[in-house]
């Protein structure tokens, strides 16, 4: 009994708009054009990133910092500015630290947005993050509006402890206004 045709081709089909993907016997390297997707003169094509990972073109760095001695049942403010006119602020990180670690089991913290809390961060542990690496947030403020990282120290801690706190993120602008010709 002969085999069917499509069991005698050593070759897959390849349907229109794929790519075939050749290789050789095992051990032997694949052909270049197959190792190397888009690589041999296929036309490059822009991949367009998501916003809350990667700043955008022409921002302003920001990286601030702030620290304080909280004692027990107190809040205090660590970090406060204001968004410059025409300028929009993206924050992609935060970040703790403490001279005693065992202070930041005690604290909490919130993101304040022209005094309002946060929705997203009203109250949260300090446990995310550190100085070197910061963890990821995403939070967004424009034109004017002050952001406020606001720190309070639990009532079981039984001293003041040193608090640092670090936000990463960048300014940029509003809209693209073109300079005198």
């Amino acid at each position: 009994m002969a085999p069917a045709d499509d069991e005698q081709r050593s070759v897959p089909k390849v349907h229109p708009g794929e790519r075939e993907q050749r290789t050789g016997p095992i051990g032997a390297p694949a052909p270049l054009r197959a190792a190397l997707p888009r690589g041999m003169g296929e036309p490059f094509r822009a991949v367009v990133l998501p916003p809350f990972h990667y700043a955008p073109e022409g921002c302003f760095p920001l990286d601030l910092q702030g620290e304080a001695d909280i004692a027990p049942s107190t809040t205090v403010n660590l970090i406060s500015f204001t968004v410059p006119n025409s300028q929009k602020c993206r924050l992609n990180g935060i970040g703790f630290g403490a001279d005693d670690e065992v202070g930041l089991r005690f604290l909490t913290w919130q993101l304040l947005i022209n005094g309002d809390p946060s929705q997203a961060y009203g109250s949260s542990k300090a446990n995310i993050g550190n100085l070197s690496d910061p963890s990821t947030i995403i939070q967004s403020a424009t034109n004017g509006q002050l952001i406020t990282l606001s720190a309070t120290m639990g009532a079981g801690a039984i001293l003041p402890y040193h608090i640092v706190a670090r936000i990463t993120g960048w300014l940029y602008l509003e809209t693209f206004v073109p300079g005198p010709a």
